[in-house]
């Protein structure tokens, strides 16, 4: 099956994630990112046969733009062409006179609307380059009324890996992503940083979301196996952990039945806590996982025995706790 049509099929298969508890099937709208029909996904699906114009993504910058929402609307029915301009209303009336009442030469389109008023009334002629300065200037004005952005203050524990408790162990977990499928990797360390276990595995999905759940499944399965009175679990997705600590948020699905399965999982357990960390304190499993996806060699890792790029931060991070 080398360069059978059908190998887009079997991949798609294989990266079906199987749960551990049986579940029942169920029907899934694969647009939306709950698995809900809705319109909204409906629409931009037919986008897809479609492609948005340029005035679209004009009308998408002003839209993004901090500015007062009434001048927001303002701008957005210009770029769309909506005031109701003598050119607009012909539409509806083909009898009317379209010229502008006021210079009565031009026809009454929304771009004469707004640049008409120099032009008669002050007799000045028009200056592309300087309504450019004008606008330009009324959008800095406006940018510079908004309030400074206050940033938060950034904990000592954001900053790097902190150590569990004396009695705990602290297990971190990430995912890379390959082309063809993913790598996933965890580490557990101790309240000395002292690694007890390394790993990654291979994974059959290139859906980042997915594999990041699938390596919080995985070290799940061997906390079974650990002796503590308590696990740490830390993964960088955002997604995940807020999944995990919020049992009533809908899970997206794709991974549906994860979730299931680690909320099952996470429930039975109480000494158990699964939450988020930044990258940073996260380091360590994401150069195991990037560096067994590259060379395409995944298993159990010895800290004398392992890459120079995972090893060296094992050391860094564990030398910083002493």
């Amino acid at each position: 099956m080398g360069t059978s049509p059908l190998n887009h099929v079997v991949e798609l298969i294989l990266s079906i994630p199987i749960p551990v508890f049986q579940k029942e099937d169920c029907w899934a709208w694969t647009a939306s990112y709950s698995g809900l029909f809705s319109v909204k996904s409906a629409y931009w699906l037919s986008r897809v046969e479609s492609p948005p114009s340029n005035i679209d993504a004009v009308k998408g910058q002003i839209w993004k733009t901090k500015l007062h929402e009434r001048l927001k609307m303002l701008l957005k029915r210009v770029a769309a062409n909506l005031l109701p301009s003598k050119e607009i209303i012909s539409r509806f009336n083909q009898s009317m006179d379209l010229c502008c009442p006021i210079c009565s030469s031009t026809v009454e389109t929304t771009l004469h609307l707004f640049m008409r008023n120099r032009s008669i009334f002050e007799n000045v002629d028009i200056n592309l380059e300087g309504v450019a300065a004008i606008i330009f200037n009324l959008f800095v004005e406006h940018k510079s009324a908004r309030p400074p952005l206050v940033r938060p203050q950034v904990s000592a524990s954001a900053l790097g890996w902190s150590s569990p408790p004396r009695h705990g162990l602290k297990i971190n977990v990430d995912a890379a992503v390959g082309p063809r499928f993913s790598v996933i990797a965890t580490v557990t360390r101790d309240w000395r940083g002292k690694v007890v276990f390394a790993g990654s595995r291979k994974v059959n999905t290139t859906i980042p979301l997915q594999a990041e759940a699938e390596a919080v499944r995985w070290t799940l399965s061997l906390v079974l196996d650990l002796m503590c009175d308590v696990v740490f679990v830390e993964t960088d997705s955002q997604v995940v952990a807020k999944l995990l600590l919020n049992s009533t948020v809908p899970p997206p699905w794709r991974i549906r039945f994860l979730c299931s399965d680690l909320r099952s999982f996470l429930s039975s357990y109480s000494n158990v806590d699964v939450s988020w960390v930044s990258r940073i304190c996260n380091e360590t499993d994401h150069r195991l996982a990037k560096w067994s996806l590259f060379c395409n060699f995944y298993g159990s890792f010895d800290v004398s025995f392992s890459p120079n790029c995972f090893s060296s931060v094992v050391l860094r991070e564990s030398s910083g706790l002493l």
